[in-house]
């Protein structure tokens, strides 16, 4: 999916949602009732996140699909997928994702940072989080709000700043400390893992 994403030239937001409709829809499916149309089904995950995100001269058409394929489908293969979809979301799908919750937790993840270097550090951090989760599957299953909050206190903690758990944010959330300690830890501990060139697969 990151593969076609790139060459789609998609934003982390669509890939965000296209990974939030294959959990939920493909799973539902499963995967080898989907047989071999579990590849147009990964396509049109990528092609209706899209379409609920992106401007329309941004939307990857059937065609734009097929150029990634040896072995192109019928357009109305992905028509049919995308209903298939949409009647599976009963047509929500309009959903917030972790770009969302981290643009809502901006000023908890810079609060009390006065110095103009640490909060560009914080947000080249949170950025790099963003982008790496995606090569997580453990962490999909979060709430993309407990996600957000997640990174916040691991971009916090990495930049040694108190608290790392924001009052403002413990404040609005209905999680505790221990939890988000946990999969900030996790993130932290896997800082790195993720190369710089496999960042540049996301836009």
């Amino acid at each position: 999916m990151l593969d076609a994403a790139k060459t789609l030239q998609l934003s982390i937001e669509v890939i965000q949602l296209a990974v939030y409709f294959y959990d939920r829809f493909v799973d539902h499916a499963n995967r080898l009732f989907l047989g071999d149309r579990l590849e147009v089904q990964i396509l049109s995950c990528l092609q209706l996140a899209a379409k609920s995100i992106e401007w329309d001269h941004h939307i990857p058409r059937g065609s734009d699909l097929n150029a990634l394929l040896n072995r192109p489908y019928e357009l109305s293969e992905y028509v049919r997928a995308e209903r298939q979809m949409l009647l599976f979301f009963q047509w929500n799908v309009c959903v917030p994702v972790l770009s969302t919750f981290l643009g809502y937790f901006r000023e908890n993840l810079l609060e009390n940072v006065n110095h103009a270097w640490t909060r560009k550090g914080l947000l080249a951090m949170a950025e790099y989080f963003e982008k790496a989760t995606v090569h997580y599957r453990v962490l999909q299953s979060l709430p993309c709000s407990q996600l957000a909050s997640a990174v916040v206190m691991a971009c916090r903690t990495l930049m040694d700043l108190q608290p790392s758990w924001p009052v403002s944010l413990h404040a609005i959330l209905p999680y505790d400390e221990r939890q988000q300690m946990h999969w900030a830890g996790f993130l932290i501990s896997y800082r790195g893992s993720v190369t710089f060139e496999d960042l540049l697969l996301i836009n």
